[in-house]
């Protein structure tokens, strides 16, 4: 039977509920949750960052079933997001863990910060979003690489324990790779190498000095000292060009088109990228050394489209039905209609990846909507057909019963 996990009470003492915020299946009395609310000012219900780092480290598998509910597809990152973040819950009570920081590789729309995201939610742990591009040393126009402390302290509420806890997540990390694998300029490059060597000292650990607000740093402010020795960092980019460098190393490792017979370089088969291949690419190696973990998101197929629509608990499709409920209409969508948003996406907005549907679905979501409420409608059944004239939906909507 399950019992609260904090008092020990049984269901037929106290109502319990399960909390999937912090690790799956956690089950907690009414009464320690709000004396829970109480201690941290936080209302019950509200998606407020907790006010101090998780007391129980979910385990992987909790983890990996909890993103395959939220997130279509992805396999390999879910596992590897999944071991990496039960390892750094872990760490609060085993520092001497290391750190698994990772390198996810995938073009746009894959579905690379949808997987942090929710990762971070179920583990409890606050997470701080950046671009890489935004980003410039100290001392030049542009974001110091410090501010994405300050994000993370600001998504902690400001509890600087729990932010020294968290995940930052930087994207469009490729964009500050050296130009050709060799910087050849004279002049310093402040938003590609130099972005790196700056950020190396923060991914291995050190105190730094950051204002309490995201801007610029201020002499006279006191500033907050931040231990990053603890911070999980995910790193994400497209990495256009990538498989280039992949396909003149399976060349080079086949010896293709030096022998009668021998496979010709398109048709090999691209192997998984390594750190060398990536050094190349031009992330300088002191970078990739503190990153041991390369993670290669898939190209999304058909069917994994069809989730992202309407398939997973955060679908396009779950989305759009929480805001015809607002307006007081039941939302539903027939299994062709579905298949038919994944073949114009497909079609029309293949590399936007996972937004591809949103592209299709939108303008037609917002035909219907415009007019509503509407007192006629209770009830939408979405076909093929209302992709070109999502009016038929309306009217089909007001017809009587008998005449429906």
């Amino acid at each position: 039977m399950d019992t609260c996990y904090l008092c020990g009470a049984t269901a037929a003492e106290k109502k319990l509920y399960v909390i999937e915020r912090y690790v799956a299946s956690l089950t907690l009395c009414e009464e320690c949750i709000h004396d829970i609310a109480n201690e941290t000012s936080l209302a019950f219900g509200e998606t407020a960052p907790p006010a101090s780092p998780p007391l129980v480290p979910a385990a992987p598998r909790d983890i990996k079933a909890y993103l395959d509910r939220h997130v279509a597809g992805q396999e390999a990152a879910k596992r590897a997001i999944s071991v990496a973040v039960a390892t750094h819950l872990r760490r609060y009570n085993a520092p001497e863990l290391r750190k698994s920081n990772l390198l996810l590789i995938g073009p746009s729309g894959s579905g690379k910060t949808h997987l942090v995201k929710t990762a971070a939610r179920v583990a409890g742990l606050p997470v701080a979003f950046a671009d890489a591009t935004s980003l410039t040393q100290a001392g030049y126009v542009g974001d110091d690489v410090e501010s994405v402390l300050v994000r993370l302290l600001d998504a902690a509420g400001g509890n600087l324990e729990l932010a020294q806890r968290g995940i930052v997540f930087l994207d469009e990390v490729d964009k500050i790779a050296r130009k050709s694998g060799v910087n050849t300029s004279i002049t310093r490059d402040v938003s590609g190498e130099g972005v790196q060597q700056a950020l190396l000292k923060l991914i291995e650990g050190t105190v730094a000095k950051i204002p309490q607000k995201e801007g610029r740093k201020h002499p006279m402010d006191e500033g907050v000292m931040f231990d990053t020795s603890n911070v999980l960092w995910v790193f994400a980019g497209a990495f256009e060009g990538l498989d280039e460098v992949l396909r003149q190393r399976a060349v080079r490792e086949a010896g293709a088109g030096l022998g009668f017979g021998s496979k010709p370089a398109s048709e090999l088969a691209l192997p998984e990228p390594t750190h060398e291949d990536l050094i190349e690419y031009g992330m300088i190696p002191e970078f990739m050394g503190r990153v041991p973990n390369l993670v290669r998101l898939d190209p999304l197929e058909r069917e994994t489209l069809i989730k992202i629509i309407d398939g997973v608990e955060d679908s396009h499709m779950a989305n759009y039905r929480r805001i015809f409920k607002h307006y007081g209409v039941e939302l539903e969508a027939t299994r062709e209609f579905i298949e038919e948003v994944a073949k114009r996406a497909q079609e029309r907005y293949a590399r936007a990846g996972g937004r591809g549907p949103l592209a299709v679905l939108e303008p037609v979501m917002e035909a219907i909507l415009f007019h509503l409420p509407d007192p006629k409608v209770k009830r939408i059944v979405l076909r093929p057909d209302h992709l070109d004239r999502p009016e038929r939906a309306l009217e089909e909507a007001r017809r009587p019963p008998e005449a429906a």
